[in-house]
């Protein structure tokens, strides 16, 4: 950050605007309206129209869950947490996400493969391991239709790997978080399927592609989790 980024950042935080965090909670306001109103609303928009803004929808919960890890829109960290703690894009626990992603940025030797939680990259020696299947899929992944397709699976499966390891371990921190999640998500599904629509298509047809979304340069500032 130069010096000219500074004085505009003080002048910024000097104004109304900057201080309400107004942006914020109008975005919270929104995706949350957004997504329960398509889920509730979805024989009257019809499936197809309500599975895309579905797909946006929770795509842009996690987009807002990276803003709310990043102290938006109070200081206070437990009260964020409850702003993002739905499991309205199934895959992660907040916590889980939090506690990832902070030590990404605490990283100061950024995107290492053995420091940072949230680098694409692996070391020589864990290259020189990987079959000639795994290699390409690694090639793949970092195709721009591969993040697409495939990294969310694979984030996917490194984050369940984590789980149950959390659970083999006994971490009673991440069994903990991984309990509430499995326990709002079961309410959640519930909810959803009493409006008539399906967990399932949800799970695939929008939770898996809105992940994938968020691969895209559309959503950058959120992610790889897991």
């Amino acid at each position: 950050m130069d010096d000219q980024q500074r004085i505009l950042i003080r002048q910024l935080a000097r104004s109304w605007l900057w201080r309400s965090e107004l942006p914020t909670w109008l975005l919270i306001v929104t995706v949350y309206g957004g997504w329960f109103a398509c889920v509730a609303g979805w024989r009257t928009l019809g499936l197809f129209p309500a599975t895309l803004l579905l797909i946006w929808f929770t795509a842009w919960y996690m987009s807002l869950q990276h803003e709310l890890i990043h102290g938006h829109p109070t200081r206070l960290a437990w009260f964020n947490q409850l702003l993002g703690t739905l499991p309205l894009a199934v895959w992660y626990p907040y916590g889980v996400y939090r506690d990832s992603h902070l030590a990404h940025h605490r990283n100061h030797l950024l995107t290492h493969p053995e420091d940072d939680p949230e680098s694409y990259y692996v070391t020589a020696e864990s290259w020189q391991r990987f079959s000639a299947w795994q290699r390409r899929l690694i090639h793949l992944r970092n195709t721009f239709w591969g993040r697409l397709l495939l990294a969310p699976m694979m984030d996917i499966i490194h984050t369940l790997n984590s789980a149950l390891r959390a659970f083999h371990e006994g971490d009673r921190r991440a069994i903990a978080m991984w309990s509430l999640h499995l326990l709002l998500l079961t309410g959640l599904l519930t909810w959803m399927a009493a409006q008539g629509f399906s967990p399932l298509w949800f799970v695939l047809a929008v939770s898996y592609p809105a992940l994938a979304l968020t691969k895209s340069t559309l959503f950058s500032r959120t992610p790889r989790r897991g």
